[in-house]
C-alpha cells in the first residue's frame, strides 16, 4: 500500500484591480475636542493635530519647540488637550 501526499496550494492572492487604492492598515484618530480639557491624546492623535510625522515630533521634543509628554499610561505617552491646544497656537 502507497500513500500519495500532494503538496498543498497556495492560497490566491487578493489581488487588486489596476487603478484602486489599497485597504488602509490604521483608523484616523477619533476626532477629539481640543476645548475639552484633561482628555489625554496619544502620539497618533497628536501628529494628526499638529500635522506632523513621528520623527519630527521626537525631533521637536528634543529640541524644544514641541512639548514633552504630560505623562505615560503604561509605556504610551500621552498629552493632554491643553498642552496640544497651547503647541498648535490655540488653533481648533
Amino acid at each position: 500500500m502507497s500513500i500519495s501526499i500532494a503538496p498543498k496550494s497556495a492560497k490566491p492572492s487578493a489581488e487588486i484591480p489596476a487603478g484602486e487604492k489599497s485597504p488602509r492598515r490604521h483608523q484616523p484618530p477619533a476626532v477629539v475636542d481640543l476645548n475639552q480639557p484633561d482628555i489625554r491624546l496619544y502620539i497618533r492623535d497628536v501628529l494628526y493635530f499638529l500635522r506632523i510625522s513621528k520623527p519630527t515630533l521626537y525631533a521637536g521634543i528634543k529640541a524644544g519647540s514641541l512639548p514633552k509628554p504630560d505623562g505615560h499610561d503604561r509605556k504610551r505617552p500621552f498629552w493632554l488637550t491643553q498642552t496640544i491646544k497651547a503647541a498648535n497656537g490655540g488653533v481648533k
